[in-house]
This record gives structure tokens, sequence and C-alpha cells, in this order.
């Protein structure tokens, strides 16, 4: 879903569209708090390399992190981007 909306942002730049959800941070958050759940982890196709990275984390550890999870460490992650 990323890789499709990255591509109809024709004038933003990858660095602005993965501030808060960078390939560091999704390992980050598989390794932390990932759930195994090996028919939620399929390899899908992504064009852009930064979206390939992370879906190859995904399928690597076989983990996914639910967005909920994350909402914590969002809100914090959105406050200092705004600060910058």
């Amino acid at each position: 879903m990323a890789d499709h909306l990255f591509d109809l942002l024709t004038t933003t730049p990858i660095d602005t569209f993965t501030a808060l959800q960078s390939p560091a941070n999704v390992v980050r958050w598989l390794m932390l708090a990932g759930k195994s759940d090996t028919q939620r982890t399929c390899q899908l196709t992504v064009q852009n390399p930064v979206f390939q990275k992370e879906m190859n984390s995904i399928n690597l550890l076989g983990k996914f992190v639910e967005q909920e999870q994350l909402i914590q460490t969002y809100e914090a992650l959105i406050s200092d981007w705004l600060k910058s």
C-alpha cells in the first residue's frame, strides 16, 4: 500500500514519506513487538527499494506489527518530527 501511495505522490521525497516508518524502525518494531503469523507475512512485489527492504524484513522474520501496537511510538515520533 505504501509503495502504491508513494508512486501517486510524485513530488514527495522518499525521506519525507518514510520519516516515521523507516526501514530501521520497521526492523526494530518487528524485533521488539512482532507477532508471528505466516498467513500475514507473504512476500509481495513492491517497486521502491526502501519498501522492498521493509518487505524483506517482514518476510525474513515472519512477523508483523499491528499499527495499534505503535500508537504511543507514533505519537512521540510525530511530535519530534513536527518540532524539526
